[in-house]
């Protein structure tokens, strides 16, 4: 159960970084109605991944695996602040790009 909360969260991770991304590199080929959905979409799926993180951690202490959240508990803290630093410096690249452009 525990790797399933791992790969769903690489995954909404991996989503969360390609929306802005893309939203940067298409730009100027197509029409974008409203850009502020992509970025709050950009955000939920970081959230997400978030989310799966606290909900293995949930898991390991109901299993009552002490030593594998010892073991774990600091690289990830360190991965949940980069995850969200990276997301959110993304967004605001994104943002400045399609708000400079108009």
């Amino acid at each position: 159960m525990s790797m399933y909360f791992n790969i769903g969260s690489i995954v909404f991770m991996i989503i969360s970084w390609a929306i802005p991304v893309v939203l940067m590199w298409r730009t100027e080929k197509i029409y974008i109605k409203s850009p502020s959905a992509y970025h709050i979409s950009s955000m939920l799926f970081c959230c997400g991944a978030l989310l799966l993180q606290f909900l293995e951690i949930n898991y390991r202490v109901v299993k009552r695996d002490w030593s594998a959240l010892m073991d774990t508990m600091d690289t990830l803290i360190w991965i949940i602040v980069i995850t969200m630093f990276i997301s959110i410096i993304f967004n605001i690249f994104a943002a400045r790009i399609f708000y400079g452009k108009k």
